[in-house]
């Protein structure tokens, strides 16, 4: 897995009991397929740096479902990338 201990906005998974663990992954996969769906997008009216952010993230997010749903092989980078595209380091 991705060592993301170094971007304190995402916290320590560690410290979810394992059913806690499996809510947060059940919400990242609604949170992924309503991507999917076109439902979660970029407001036009955002900032341009913040939406080119946005946008990166989205992207980012698409290659991650990628991994999860397919040959995992990359996964830790993967995972790393979307962490520091949601805090502006892509």
């Amino acid at each position: 897995m991705a060592n993301a201990d170094n971007i304190t906005s995402h916290g320590d998974i560690r410290r979810f009991e394992p059913v806690q663990a499996n809510a947060l992954a059940i919400a990242g996969l609604v949170l992924l397929a309503a991507v999917n769906e076109g439902d979660l997008v970029v407001n036009h009216r955002a900032e341009p740096a913040r939406g080119d952010r946005m946008r990166k993230l989205l992207d980012q997010l698409y290659l991650l479902q990628d991994q999860i749903h397919g040959s995992p092989r990359n996964l830790p980078a993967v995972l790393a990338a979307v962490c520091n595209a949601s805090i502006g380091r892509a």
